[in-house]
């Protein structure tokens, strides 16, 4: 469980963070959130807050991989979707980076939460782009079509913590599935049960 947990404010950032056995953990309410600018909080937490590891929750939307609206996935791998620094790198990988970034899943014991049917475990993609529309999908899963789940977020908070040596792991509660039918609804009728989806398993993470 978390033992610590403060408000803060540093550099004109603000925001919720707690410490569970020396781990930063913040929620990310939003999925509409540009990529460029989400990893500049987390480098203000790290170099403040001096963590051993960083874990992040938030939503984000299915790709039809296996994770349903309210499973939660958690992040094996990050990688970028829509990255490319030309010929060298891997479509997704920004130069002079791992083609994916590790999930720090080795730093916990997930052996129960892989029995759990509502827990899946993979590849998390990230991109700048809201992904709304089947196109939009197809999009991401040609460049990285083992994704289990897609958001707007762990790309960047990833490559921060890959620059900072900080071990990072992304938690991700499925809130829709961009290009099946009653799509929208979906994102809106999930709201009441999604904190207690992503918070459950995270106490679960932190007290294993």
């Amino acid at each position: 469980m978390l033992n610590f947990a403060a408000s803060y404010e540093i550099r004109n950032y603000s925001g919720d963070a707690g410490r569970a056995r020396h781990a930063a953990a913040r929620n990310d309410r939003s999925r509409a959130c540009h990529v460029k600018r989400n990893g500049i909080p987390y480098r203000t937490l790290i170099e403040n807050f001096h963590p051993d590891a960083v874990i992040n929750t938030g939503i984000a939307g299915g790709t039809g991989g296996g994770a349903g609206v309210l499973d939660v996935v958690i992040g094996r791998e990050v990688a970028y979707h829509d990255v490319w620094c030309g010929p060298g790198n891997a479509p997704g990988q920004v130069q002079g980076h791992p083609e994916r970034y590790e999930g720090a899943t080795a730093l916990f014991d997930i052996r129960s939460l892989c029995a759990d049917p509502n827990v899946k475990i993979g590849l998390i993609a990230s991109g700048d782009k809201f992904v709304s529309t089947p196109g939009d999908l197809e999009a991401v899963l040609r460049v990285q079509p083992e994704a289990v789940a897609v958001d707007m977020e762990s790309g960047a908070i990833a490559q921060v913590c890959h620059l900072r040596n900080v071990p990072f792991l992304a938690i991700r509660v499925v809130s829709d599935t961009p290009g099946v039918e009653n799509h929208l609804q979906q994102y809106g009728d999930f709201w009441s049960l999604a904190p207690k989806s992503t918070f459950g398993v995270l106490r679960r993470l932190l007290s294993a």
